[in-house]
C-alpha cells in the first residue's frame, strides 16, 4: 500500500502532539513494508524569490517534501491559511506523479484544505485526523484572546472580536473600558464596510466564509477519524455526519522509553508532584504552582518539578519563577529527551496536567497512566474520558487554582488514596493496537 501523510510540522525541527502522531504513524507503516510519503511545512518565513519551494528531505529512512514559503508575500494571507491555491495545485501535481492509493491528511493548518480538495481532484481516498479545532476555530483551540473558554460561537462576529483582541490597538481599550468597547463592537461589526472602516479584517463575513468552506473540505473526506468524543462531538454541532468522523483514541509507542534506573525513597521525601509538557499559558501551569503554594506541608512535605522549555515562551517562565517566589519546593528542570521520559515517571508520585484549554488526547496524560502514576487534571475537553476522578486520578475544577490545591491535598491527608490510584493507572491505549485499526481503515476505504 502507498500512503500520502500530511501534517503541518514533521520532525526533527518540530515535536509537538501532531508531528509526534504523524511520525509514528509513518515509521510504523514503513516498518510493515507499506510505502509511505510525508508531506508537511518547514518554514512560513522562508526568504525566496518563488513563492514555494520544496525540499525532498528524508527523516529516519521516511521520504518527506518540505515545503517552505512566506506569508508575508501572500496577498491575503488569513485567507490564505484556509485555502493556499499554490499549495493546492502544487499537491495535485505531486500526488499525480506519486500515485499514491490514499491520502491521511492530519489537520490542514498551514497546508490549508486545498489538500483535500486536490486529492478528491485526483480521485483518491482521504483520511482526515483531527487534532483540535482548526476547522471551526481560526485560533485552533478554541480559547479567547482575553482567555476565555470558547464553545463555536453562531454569530461570526464574536470571532471577529476575539482576532482583533490579538491586536494592542483594541485590546488595551477594551480592557480599559471594561469591555464597554467589545459590546459597541458586536453592535456594528455586522456591517463589512463599518468593520473595513474601522481596520477590522477578517470580517463577519470573511469568517462565515472561513467556516463553511472548511466544513464543506471535511464532507469531502471518505473517513474523519478523532481522538477523543469530545472533539468528535464538537464537529457533529457543526454539521459533519455522525457516519462520517468516527472515534479512534490515539496509541502510546513506548518501544523507545529508557529502562528506568531503581530509584530510592527517603522517608522525609514528601509527595512528588510533576509536570510535563509545553510551558505555555494555555497549559495552565501557572494554576499548578499557585495551587501548589497554597498546600498545607506542615504534616507532610511535597516537590513539585516542573520539566519544559524554559526559552520558548520566555515572559510566561519568567512570570512562573515570580509565582514560585524562590520556593525550594519548585523545581524547574527544563528539557529532557524523550526517552528519559520512563525514568522521570519512576521518580514521580503523581502527574498534574491544568490545561485552561480543551485538551483531546494529551501524551501528557497518556504516559503516566501507562506508567502505572495517576493523574491529577481539569474536568475540561477530553481530559475526563481519559482520568476518571478517584479511580486513576482526580479531576479538579478547570481553570480553579483553589480546587486543583483541595485536590493535590487529598493526596498528603488521605494514607491510602495515592496507592489505590497507582493501582488503577493503566494504559489507555497502545500504539500497535491504533495502528491495526488505521491499517483496517485503509483497506476499508481503498476496498469502497
Amino acid at each position: 500500500m502507498k500512503i500520502v501523510i500530511t501534517i503541518h510540522h514533521f520532525p526533527p525541527n518540530y515535536n509537538a502532539g501532531a508531528e509526534i502522531y504523524a511520525y509514528r504513524l509513518a515509521k510504523w507503516l514503513l516498518h510493515q513494508g507499506h510505502q509511505v510519503h510525508v508531506v508537511s511545512v518547514e518554514s512560513v518565513s522562508h526568504v525566496s524569490s518563488q513563492e514555494l519551494t520544496v525540499v525532498e528531505e528524508p527523516y529516519e529512512g521516511i521520504p518527506v517534501s518540505r515545503l517552505y514559503f512566506n506569508y508575508d508575500d501572500v496577498k491575503d494571507p488569513f485567507r490564505a491559511s484556509y485555502q493556499n491555491c499554490t499549495i493546492g495545485k502544487w499537491f495535485a501535481e505531486f500526488l499525480e506523479r506519486e500515485k499514491p492509493e490514499l491520502v491521511h491528511v492530519n489537520s490542514c493548518y498551514l497546508l490549508s484544505a486545498e489538500t483535500i480538495f486536490a486529492a478528491k481532484q485526483e480521485q483518491l481516498p482521504v483520511i482526515v485526523t483531527l487534532h483540535d479545532f482548526w476547522f471551526v476555530c481560526p485560533r485552533i483551540i478554541l480559547l479567547r484572546t482575553n482567555g476565555d473558554l470558547c464553545e463555536v460561537p453562531e454569530d461570526p462576529v464574536e470571532c471577529v472580536w476575539c482576532l482583533a483582541g490579538e491586536r494592542r490597538r483594541f485590546r488595551i481599550p477594551d480592557v480599559i473600558t471594561g469591555g464597554v468597547l467589545g459590546s459597541v463592537a458586536h453592535q456594528v461589526l455586522h456591517s463589512d464596510v463599518v468593520s473595513g472602516a474601522l481596520g477590522f479584517y477578517p470580517d463577519a463575513h470573511e469568517i462565515a466564509f472561513r467556516r463553511e468552506y472548511l466544513i464543506g473540505a471535511l464532507q469531502q473526506a471518505n473517513l474523519i477519524l478523532t481522538p477523543s468524543e469530545f472533539l468528535r462531538d464538537v464537529y457533529i454541532s457543526q454539521g459533519i455526519s455522525p457516519e462520517k468522523i468516527q472515534y479512534s483514541r490515539q496509541g502510546l509507542d513506548t518501544s523507545i522509553w529508557a529502562t528506568p534506573q531503581p530509584v530510592e525513597r527517603n522517608s522525609g521525601d514528601g509527595l512528588r508532584i510533576v509536570y510535563i509538557g509545553q510551558l505555555a499559558k494555555h497549559k495552565g501551569v501557572h494554576l499548578l504552582v499557585e495551587a501548589f503554594t497554597q498546600l498545607d506541608l506542615s504534616e507532610q512535605k511535597a516537590h513539585l518539578k516542573i520539566y519544559g522549555g524554559l526559552n520558548t515562551f520566555p515572559k510566561y517562565v519568567a512570570k512562573l519563577k515570580q509565582m514560585a517566589n524562590g520556593n525550594p519546593a519548585i523545581e524547574f528542570a527544563g528539557r529532557f529527551d524523550n526517552p528519559l521520559v520512563s525514568q522521570i515517571l519512576a521518580e514521580a508520585d503523581v502527574v498534574v496536567v491544568p490545561s485552561i484549554w480543551y485538551e483531546n488526547s494529551p501524551m501528557a496524560i497518556m504516559e503516566p497512566l501507562t506508567a502505572g502514576v495517576p493523574v491529577v487534571t481539569a474536568n475540561l475537553g477530553a481530559m475526563p474520558e481519559m482520568v476518571k476522578h478517584d479511580v486513576n486520578g482526580l479531576l479538579f475544577e478547570g481553570r480553579n487554582a483553589a480546587d486543583l490545591s483541595v485536590q493535590l491535598q487529598r493526596l498528603l491527608d488521605e494514607p491510602d488514596l495515592l496507592a489505590h490510584l497507582s493501582a488503577n493507572a493503566k494504559p489507555v491505549r497502545m500504539l500497535d493496537e491504533e495502528m491495526q485499526h488505521i491499517l483496517s481503515v485503509y483497506d476499508k476505504v481503498i476496498s469502497e
